[in-house]
């Protein structure tokens, strides 16, 4: 069975707003369709909506509010168990990506249909 996205992209966050809104900006505005966004939000105390991180809701991007504190891993494994993707990645809420990323990321699995992809990164000062 053919999955419904090609990429699936798995954030977990805890109270870091103006990271994770720099983060999923910067996803959305890639032209690329076929990939989801999945936020894990362990930070109890405040539910996170579309509108604080300044987007419409958007098929492809779900946010999932835990109605207790998962811990890392276990948000971690919740975004791997709930996504819908041929390939899955995590992020974390203060992490960013290239402007190009998922159009690298889908003309490699498009031309390679490899197991895994490894991406190389850089630091950022």
């Amino acid at each position: 069975m053919e999955k419904e996205y090609l990429i699936s992209i798995g954030i977990t966050t805890y109270d870091r707003l103006k990271f994770l809104k720099i983060l999923v900006g910067e996803l959305i505005i890639q032209k690329q369709d076929n990939y989801e966004i999945l936020i894990g939000n362990d930070f109890v105390e405040k539910k996170l909506t579309y509108e604080d991180l300044g987007i419409n809701k958007a098929s492809n991007i779900k946010i999932f509010n835990h109605s207790k504190n998962l811990g890392e891993y276990e948000n971690l494994k919740f975004l791997f168990q709930n996504s819908s993707g041929d390939y899955f990645t995590w992020q974390f809420d203060d992490d960013c990506y290239s402007q190009n990323f998922l159009k690298f990321v889908r003309r490699s699995i498009i031309n390679l249909r490899p197991d895994c992809i490894f991406c190389n990164y850089s630091f950022i000062y």
